[in-house]
């Protein structure tokens, strides 16, 4: 995920917080940011995007969802939840 990713994924959590009217917005919104510090991102290499493409093709996923599921695999997720993934579905050894 690139910094244009993070940073629109940043703006729609703190969208988020304003819709739901969070008395403390500015507490609120520090909070989000501290917790994305935390997060482990994956930067896909050659190889990761070579393997999605397999995934895809194999699976008949769309390029995206096979490279988050490559992504949760990297990073050693044994859950990944999706609203676009068959719920339950095992893909190697991440569950959806």
């Amino acid at each position: 995920m690139n910094m244009k990713a993070e940073t629109k994924i940043a703006r729609q959590r703190l969208s988020l917080l304003a819709k739901h009217g969070q008395r403390r917005r500015s507490l609120s919104a520090a909070h989000v940011i501290a917790d994305m510090g935390v997060w482990q991102v994956h930067r896909p290499d050659v190889s990761d995007v070579l393997e999605a493409i397999r995934v895809g093709a194999t699976r008949q996923l769309s390029f995206w969802d096979a490279t988050i599921l490559t992504s949760a695999r990297c990073l050693g997720c044994e859950v990944l939840w999706s609203e676009d993934l068959n719920a339950r579905q095992v893909y190697r050894s991440t569950r959806a």
